[in-house]
């Protein structure tokens, strides 16, 4: 499963004055997604952002000792993903 993430919004024309007016506070993806899913009615629980701190926190300040492991695991990926090697031939 590949899973492509992007930093664009696409907005048809009529909607792009909407869209522009609207205060920056207003969208929050996470909360459209709770919405759109229902997660409140389907698990019974409310949003939780503790990842959001643990990335903060945790990971950030152990990124230096993460690296190595992090490096190492984009290799094995991306070989998975895009092979340099077909058969006996390199790409």
């Amino acid at each position: 499963m590949k899973v492509v993430t992007t930093d664009y919004i696409v907005v048809d024309r009529p909607h792009l004055k909407e869209f522009f007016d609207v205060p920056s506070d207003t969208f929050s993806f996470d909360a459209a997604v709770w919405e759109a899913i229902s997660m409140k009615h389907t698990l019974k629980v409310g949003p939780s952002f503790y990842h959001v701190d643990v990335v903060k926190n945790q990971l950030t300040r152990n990124f230096g000792a993460l690296l190595p492991t992090l490096v190492e695991e984009l290799g094995v990926v991306l070989e998975e993903q895009w092979p340099t090697t077909d058969g006996n031939n390199t790409v």
